[in-house]
């Protein structure tokens, strides 16, 4: 006893069917089961397919590596180019730390200078204020 997947539809006595598809639905008229020339126009329609398939397939990894190369050779273009962009700033920062050493060192030496000018108009200041002091005492009145 056979098993069924289910209701079997009504066939048509004149309709030829090949695995259990109408011949029409596959391109094939004028044919049965037993019909060798319908079973060799599937297997040459299916080779055919598959040989398009495997075209493609073939046409489509060359695409997809031909793209990796381009994306590889970018990638190690950018890498090339950070590279180069740290080395500037790595120098950048140097150079600029010099300087800011140097102009520290600058203003420091400045401030001392300021503060030892300060101190001495402080002191000439001081003994202007006494000799004035002294001479306005001595002098007649």
């Amino acid at each position: 006893m056979a098993l069924e997947d289910g209701p079997r539809k009504q066939e048509d006595p004149n309709t030829n069917y090949v695995a259990g598809v109408e011949t029409s639905k596959l391109g094939v008229t004028n044919g049965g089961i037993g019909d060798s020339g319908v079973m060799k126009e599937l297997l040459v329609k299916q080779e055919e397919k598959t040989k398009e398939l495997e075209e493609r397939l073939k046409q489509l990894t060359q695409e997809w590596s031909k793209e990796k190369r381009e994306l590889q050779k970018e990638l190690e273009g950018a890498k090339e180019a950070h590279k180069r962009d740290l080395t500037i700033w790595d120098e950048r920062q140097v150079r600029v730390e010099g300087e800011k050493r140097q102009l520290s060192e600058q203003y420091k030496n400045l401030l001392d200078k300021v503060a030892a000018l300060k101190e001495r108009m402080g002191e000439k200041l001081k003994a202007d204020a006494v000799s004035l002091y002294w001479s306005r005492g001595h002098i007649p009145s």
